[in-house]
């Protein structure tokens, strides 16, 4: 399996269930809430609840985790993931496809860290930021393979 990192979200946002890190915390948040109004998230590997370093309910809600998923990976050797030997980590990234009038198609353009909240990317290098504007783009979820160094795409 790989583990990815999807994006940046408040703890109070994350849906329930999932897995998250905090620093270097993995922990996983459940459904329910203690009696004080924090929220019932547990800390892989030692069962704790998690803080993340706060005292107050209202802060520990507030805290920016970075939410994470596992993705079956069929090239991964079961064995050495069972003796530690394997990890893989991807980060989500957004893929940026430019409309090209010539092919009448979108083609791959570039791609940014994180998940792109816009509908257009924005150009960082002078003298493409009027083009790119009046393009017509289309993003898409991928992740990139710290690993292997390639980007893969989720249809």
């Amino acid at each position: 399996m790989k583990l990815i990192k999807k994006r940046k979200i408040k703890l109070k946002e994350l849906p329930k269930g999932r897995l998250f890190k905090y620093g270097n915390t993995i922990g996983v948040k459940s459904e329910y809430r203690s009696e004080s109004g924090a929220i019932e998230a547990f800390i892989i590997g030692s069962g704790e609840m998690f803080w993340g370093g706060t005292s107050k309910a209202s802060k520990q809600r507030e805290l920016e985790v970075i939410e994470l998923e596992l993705m079956d990976d069929p090239d991964i050797n079961w064995d050495e993931v069972a003796r530690g030997r394997e990890e893989r980590v991807l980060e989500q990234i957004t893929c940026w496809y430019r409309f090209d009038k010539h092919t009448q198609s979108y083609k791959f353009n570039h791609w940014d860290y994180g998940w792109g909240l816009g509908m257009k990317p924005t150009a960082i290098i002078e003298g493409v930021q009027e083009e790119w504007k009046s393009s017509k783009w289309l993003k898409g979820e991928c992740y990139f393979d710290e690993e292997e160094k390639k980007v893969i795409q989720v249809d």
